[in-house]
């Protein structure tokens, strides 16, 4: 044991331990390793006791129990943070952030700011940024919208529409029992069901030709041009009946 100035300086206690009172300066410490340990200072303290540890000063407050359970606190901005099973569940709310996520946001994640908001538990809800907004459901629902870009998926029956500034794509079945296309520069489309045996139409700009059918127009077709008088309608690709471009009559390709 030492004294100065008729204080204890330092006090052991099983001393192979490191066990005692000790101090140093405006510091003091109590200790008995491994078991606990104490050190305090004027604007805060640290302690260790039986795997937990706890540090404090005026700014902030820290608590770690085998990074089992850990604990953050900024005394200044009144901020605090949990962390769970050696950080793999975590939770904040501060004043302009939460965040709640399992497995690094695997399992579930749910986030919101100002601008953010991501909420999904798998792949599952709902996300909103600055560029996009989205529902994610799949297989059963998804859509998803950006400023110039929508995007819906049913998936029981299998139909995808996607819309843009410049063209729109709409599928059913993947495209084997509905497809259409619109090129809104070129002006220009496409639509089959089934493949087109049941019915086919598309357009071409120059002279704005469009044509429609069925059995991809060996059962029937009719044409036309929106830039010309050109018109005709077909049936078995044997019976015609309709207009040349300057618009005459024409039957069976004979004019009259």
């Amino acid at each position: 044991d030492k004294r100065s100035n008729g204080h204890w300086k330092e006090a052991t206690v099983l001393s192979w331990l490191g066990g005692g009172y000790r101090q140093s300066g405006d510091t003091h410490s109590y200790q008995l390793t491994p078991l606990f340990l104490y050190k305090a200072k004027p604007k805060g303290y640290m302690n260790w006791l039986l795997g937990n540890y706890t540090r404090s000063s005026p700014q902030k407050f820290y608590n770690n129990f085998l990074f089992l359970y850990e604990y953050d606190l900024n005394r200044i901005k009144q901020e605090s943070q949990h962390n769970l099973l050696f950080s793999s569940i975590h939770y904040h709310n501060h004043s302009q952030d939460f965040l709640f996520k399992g497995f690094a946001g695997i399992l579930w994640k749910f986030h919101k700011t100002q601008e953010w908001n991501d909420s999904r538990v798998l792949w599952l809800g709902y996300g909103k940024t600055p560029q996009k907004q989205s529902y994610n459901f799949f297989p059963v629902f998804y859509r998803s919208k950006r400023r110039w870009e929508t995007t819906h998926i049913w998936g029981p029956v299998l139909i995808y529409a996607n819309f843009t500034k410049k063209r729109d794509l709409q599928l059913g079945a993947l495209g084997a029992a509905y497809w259409h296309y619109q090129n809104k520069l070129d002006k220009e489309y496409s639509t089959y069901i089934l493949l087109g045996s049941l019915f086919r139409s598309y357009s071409k700009k120059e002279r704005g030709y469009h044509t429609m059918g069925s059995m991809w127009g060996w059962l029937w077709e009719y044409q036309y041009e929106t830039e010309t008088q050109f018109r005709k309608f077909s049936v078995l690709k044997l019976f015609s009946f309709g207009k040349d471009k300057r618009g005459r009559t024409k039957i069976m390709g004979i004019r009259f």
